[in-house]
This record gives C-alpha cells, sequence and structure tokens, in this order.
C-alpha cells in the first residue's frame, strides 16, 4: 500500500492549511504528499519545498483518474460549484469513483454536521457524497466541519457598517469552530489508520448570534443592533414618497407593504411619516395614524413652509386660499412671490409675519391631531421643524415633542446641541416672525438678482 498522500483543493483556504500541517505538524516528507488543484500553477510555492503538484479537476472525470494514481489516501475536499443544483455531488461522485479506479486505499472527505437532518440547501450534496464513499467499498474517514468562526469575516464589515446583524437562527446555538482547527483534525486523520468512522469537528463551547454580536460589540465598541435613537433622526424614521410615476403602486399601497414590512422584521424605528395625510379621508388617516401606533411607532404627519397645487401640507385649495388672503410672501414689488416645487407644481411661502397667516396655517395643521397623529415633521430649507400641540394647554407650555425620535440618548440636552436638519423646535410666534423676515429678505435679494 502507498502510504503517499494527495490533497484535493490544495490551493483553497483550507486545503492550504491541511498540507501546512502534514509538512510542519506531522513532519510527514514532502515527497509523501501530492498537492492537487484545477491551476497548478497555484502550487509554486509547495512544489519549492517538493510537494508534488497535479491538476485535478473535478468536472473532468478520466483526468481525476490519473491525478489519483499512485495514491494511497486522497483527501477530498467538498468543492464550492453550488450554481447549479446537483453539479457540486456529480463532482464529487466523479472523485470518489476515480480514486476507486486508482487504486486508493483510503478516502477521506470534509462534510458539514447532520447533513441527513439539516435544512440548509446544500445537505443533499454531503450526504450523497458520504452514501457513495461508503458505496464504494473504500476505506474511509468523513469529517464534518462545523461552521467557520472565520466565516464571520465576510459580513462583519456589513454588519458594522450597517449596525444590524440579520439571522434566521433566532437564539439557535451552533459550535462554531476555525477553519485552522479543521486543517489540523483532517490532517491528523490522514496520517492516522482508516477506521470507517465519521467525525464532527465542532468548537468545545455552542454560540447564538446574540452572543457572537456581543463579543463584537465587547471588541470594536460598536454595538451590533443599536436602539432607534442611535440611527439617527433620518433613519430612524421610516415613509414612503408620493410617486409620480402613474404605473406605480398607490400610495396608500405603499404605505401598506411599508407597515407590514416593518412588522415582519421588528425594525428598529421609532416614528412612521405619514407624507400624503391631507389627501386622505378622515377615516382613512385614522386607520393609518392607529395602524402605525399598535406597531410601536408614533404617527407623524409630513408638511412643508409652502403651499403649492399638489397635495402636500395643505393639498390644492390651500394654494388659492393662501393667495387670496395675502397669506404669502411677495416680492419687491408687492406680487405673491411664487416659485416652482420639487414636484414642478406652483409653490408659495406663507408669510409668518402676518399674524391671521400664523392662525391660519396653524389651524390648518392642528386638525391632524384630531385625526390621531403626535406630531408634524418638515424637510425644507436649512432646518427640519416639528410642531406638536394639545388644545388642552397653549403651545408655548408644550415642551419638546416626545413624538419625535431623538438624535442622542440624552434628549434634554440643549437644542442647539442637535444636528442640522433633524431639530425638533416648537412653531413659536416670535420664531415664526424672525424666519419670515429672513424669508422675505431672502425673496427681496432673489428679485433684486432676477431685475439685474
Amino acid at each position: 500500500m502507498s502510504d503517499t498522500i494527495l490533497v484535493t483543493g490544495a490551493a483553497g483556504q483550507l486545503g492550504q492549511r491541511v498540507v501546512h500541517h502534514l509538512l510542519e505538524t506531522y513532519k510527514v516528507p514532502a515527497g509523501r504528499i501530492i498537492a492537487a488543484t484545477r491551476d497548478p500553477s497555484k502550487l509554486a510555492e509547495l512544489a519549492a519545498k517538493g510537494v508534488a503538484t497535479r491538476k485535478a479537476d473535478f468536472d473532468d472525470a478520466a483526468g481525476l483518474v490519473s491525478a489519483f494514481e499512485g495514491a494511497g489516501t486522497v483527501l477530498i475536499i467538498s468543492t464550492d460549484a453550488l450554481a447549479v443544483p446537483g453539479q457540486r455531488l456529480k463532482q464529487h461522485t466523479a472523485a470518489v469513483n476515480a480514486a476507486a479506479k486508482a487504486g486508493v486505499k483510503h478516502i477521506a472527505y470534509t462534510s458539514m454536521p447532520s447533513p441527513d437532518k439539516s435544512l440548509v440547501t446544500f445537505a443533499p450534496d454531503h450526504l450523497g457524497t458520504e452514501n457513495a464513499i461508503k458505496a464504494s467499498g473504500l476505506p474511509y474517514t468523513i469529517l464534518r466541519d462545523a461552521w467557520y468562526f472565520d466565516n464571520f469575516m465576510m459580513s462583519l464589515p456589513h454588519n458594522l457598517e450597517g449596525g444590524k446583524w440579520y439571522t434566521a437562527t433566532k437564539s439557535g446555538k451552533v459550535p462554531y469552530i476555525t477553519r485552522e482547527d479543521c486543517a489540523l483534525a483532517i490532517a491528523a486523520a490522514l496520517v492516522g489508520k482508516p477506521e470507517n468512522k465519521t467525525y464532527t469537528l465542532t468548537g468545545s463551547t455552542s454560540y447564538s448570534i446574540a452572543d457572537v454580536a456581543s463579543a463584537v460589540t465587547a471588541i470594536t465598541g460598536r454595538q451590533s443592533l443599536p436602539p432607534a435613537w442611535a440611527m439617527g433622526a433620518e433613519l430612524d424614521r421610516a415613509q414612503t414618497s408620493i410617486s409620480l410615476d402613474p404605473n406605480a403602486p398607490s400610495y396608500t399601497e405603499q404605505v401598506d407593504q411599508d407597515l407590514a414590512n416593518i412588522a415582519k422584521y421588528n425594525l428598529p424605528l421609532s416614528a412612521y411619516r405619514l407624507e400624503a395625510w391631507d389627501a386622505m379621508s378622515t377615516d382613512q388617516a385614522q386607520q393609518y395614524a392607529d395602524a402605525i401606533r399598535k406597531l410601536g411607532l408614533h404617527p407623524v404627519a409630513y408638511f412643508r413652509s409652502f403651499v403649492s397645487t399638489q397635495a402636500h401640507g395643505g393639498g390644492p385649495v390651500p394654494f388659492h386660499e393662501a393667495l387670496d388672503n395675502g397669506y404669502v410672501a411677495t416680492t419687491a414689488a408687492g406680487k405673491p412671490y411664487q416659485f416652482v416645487s420639487p414636484e414642478e407644481e406652483p409653490a408659495a411661502v406663507i408669510d409668518y409675519s402676518i399674524p391671521q397667516a400664523v392662525s391660519w396655517w396653524q389651524q390648518r395643521l392642528s386638525g391632524a391631531l384630531d385625526l390621531g397623529f403626535d406630531g408634524f415633521i418638515r424637510r425644507a430649507g436649512d432646518a427640519g421643524h416639528a410642531l406638536r400641540r394639545r388644545r388642552e394647554r397653549p403651545v408655548d407650555a408644550q415642551p419638546l415633542p416626545a413624538a419625535l425620535p431623538p438624535c442622542h440618548p440624552h434628549p434634554a440636552r440643549p437644542l442647539r446641541r442637535r444636528p442640522p436638519r433633524t431639530r425638533a423646535v416648537l412653531l413659536q410666534p416670535r420664531r415664526l416672525q424672525r424666519r419670515a423676515r429672513l424669508d422675505r429678505r431672502r425673496v427681496r435679494q432673489l428679485s433684486r438678482r432676477r431685475a439685474d
């Protein structure tokens, strides 16, 4: 019987470490080792150490027989041919048959734990290969490698970047093991005598994804699944925008899908912003506010500091009503200043220096509170503003709106500490008048530029 050991996939991560331990740990002479892979040019370093190299293409059955000739023990490392169902099992079966034809006396194979019970899609490939080995009549050693710790290195950068870790295991635990430990155990099996046994290679402790995430947090200082406030006001708040595409689903259909996904994936949000609340019927708006609140979120209505013919923050009627009553900012010539909104609709800015305009606008918005919304949010200009008002007490007595998600875990900090574009302030008359003066100044500047 030949004592030569052939390792397939020797250019891969596991194959390289198996050959390393054969040479360095178990002191197998280089002349007794054959490293095989599809591209032998990748094995130049091993060849320089005296290890024989051969081409072994699992899609070439005849070539495998030639590759395995003269080997006493062959390690079949499972391939990565997962794109085409059944291809990997076909490759493995060809390798087993080639080993039998080449006169190999011992087959070792890298499988997975419990392939007969696992729901993993590629488990049948491993089970079929194990059965083919046993049916060949050749002495064998099957090594069922548990999931590698090393595999986390592929997903961790994305998890850390997004601050979330998605898993289908729930609280299930896995006895993860390193690829290095598996390589050492496989090398030991190759230098030992074949015993027709199956070994499951696992770590000494089982871990859930929550355990792993906690360890990552301790090492990196980054919380893998942050609370809602850590995501910032923009990411902490979900919304669906109105589509101008006539073929797109309706706005309410998109909202329904949003709410279903939030419930399905348990997204860590604090609020849902309903953009077209003013275009809905009273009953429909109340139903959505209730549905949002049942998900543990704050229903927040959207509004703008201007009115347009689009149903955003006032709809088409308030646009003409504001113009007719003189509630909009004017140009230097005294004419209503109009511009084109992002939706390419005529729009006008509310003049907050006019008390009647302020009262009119607040009455328009405060009606949404009766529909069940917890507050308002605006994204326009240089800062986002929110208004929350209760009829039983005046605006001046209302604290910062708790309905809006804070940007940090200390919502009691001074307002100026919050990032721009996400601050939550009250629409108080003085503040509105001060902003209106700035708006009029900008309008006059634009008018002069256009006149020039």
